[in-house]
């Protein structure tokens, strides 16, 4: 990857340079470390992913319908 980086968050979890989580560094990519005292609460990322798997349909219909009416069809 030309001129690509991540940032290592926490626990294996990378910012990549599109804003992208990722679970592993990319091949190429420099990694940077956060700033000093940074700190990700990794138990409130994993809660909002919960909270999100929990709203967003899972089913092909449901995705077709969009997730229930917690989103507007239309922005």
């Amino acid at each position: 990857m030309a001129d690509s980086y991540v940032v290592h968050l926490a626990g294996g979890m990378y910012l990549d340079s599109s804003g992208a989580l990722l679970n592993g560094v990319p091949d190429g990519a420099q990694v940077y470390q956060p700033p000093q005292g940074f700190h990700l609460d990794m138990d409130g990322v994993k809660d909002a992913f919960k909270f999100l798997s929990d709203i967003l349909p899972n089913d092909e219909e449901g995705k077709k319908n969009g997730p229930g009416g917690v989103f507007p069809q239309k922005l």
